[in-house]
């Protein structure tokens, strides 16, 4: 299928490769000018350019886990989330007054997945074990994941009023990326041992992914997405350690 687009008035324009009706596989672009007598070459303030990149745009799928230790405890608490982020939505920008079409300026929320709890451990002579595997959608569709992700894609090509307060978060390298998600879902466990113990407890599944404890204007260190275009890392906060691995997700 071939489109033909007029672009004189436009500064940057992004597609998401990702995002099926944004798939370009061949890309012509024709400079010409309309004086018909003379010979004058086109001149430019700056001599155009076609950047690339492996980044996400539309989605992501992966796996998230974080282990809670604790120095009074024999053993851990394990949550896991397994599941896809998808849909563009109203996350490109597009300004013809500022001459910008497609400019990425927000990220997808999570879909859809599966939520899994796992602890065992002894304190105080008390012995607390939960369980179980649920589904996980996200609260935009009623469901308990909430949260979101955000990276440094093209960051010439977003606006001060958006870039200014992503960079706040993420600072202004290239790649970098954060991303927070928690779990309002909880579990009732059991609790074993002598008769002070109880017989049951709650255990809630909270946060399942932290990338960075802080911002970056209060000295967070943002991660990078790596060379194969995956985000993949880990990060121990207090107790608690989180493992990641998410790659980007194309739509069908």
């Amino acid at each position: 299928m071939k489109f033909l687009f007029f672009w004189s008035d436009l500064e940057w324009i992004g597609f998401c490769r990702d995002q099926k009706d944004q798939r370009v596989s061949e890309l012509v672009i024709i400079v010409s000018s309309a004086q018909t007598s003379g010979l004058f070459p086109l001149s430019a303030s700056s001599a155009p350019t076609l950047e690339l990149n492996n980044l996400p745009c539309w989605g992501l799928q992966g796996t998230a886990s974080r282990v809670t230790t604790n120095p009074s405890w024999t053993g851990n608490a394990r949550a896991t989330l397994t599941g896809t982020f998808s849909g563009l939505g109203a996350t490109q920008y597009f300004n013809q007054a500022e001459g910008r079409l497609r400019v990425q300026i927000g990220w997808s929320t999570f879909k859809t997945g599966t939520q899994t709890i796992d602890e065992n451990y002894t304190e105080g002579g008390c012995t607390y074990r939960a369980n179980g595997s649920f589904s996980a959608s996200g609260v935009a569709s009623g469901g308990d994941i909430g949260g979101s992700w955000m990276l440094n894609q093209f960051v010439g090509s977003v606006p001060d009023v958006f870039n200014d307060p992503i960079a706040q978060v993420i600072g202004p390298a290239d790649r970098a990326y954060v991303m927070g998600i928690s779990s309002s879902r909880t579990v009732t466990g059991t609790v074993s041992g002598p008769s002070g113990c109880g017989s049951t407890y709650t255990a809630a599944f909270g946060q399942l992914v932290a990338t960075q404890a802080d911002n970056f204007e209060t000295g967070g260190m943002p991660k990078r997405v790596g060379p194969n275009g995956n985000l993949t890392g880990s990060l121990v906060v207090g107790n608690d350690t989180y493992t990641w691995d998410f790659q980007a997700l194309r739509e069908p």
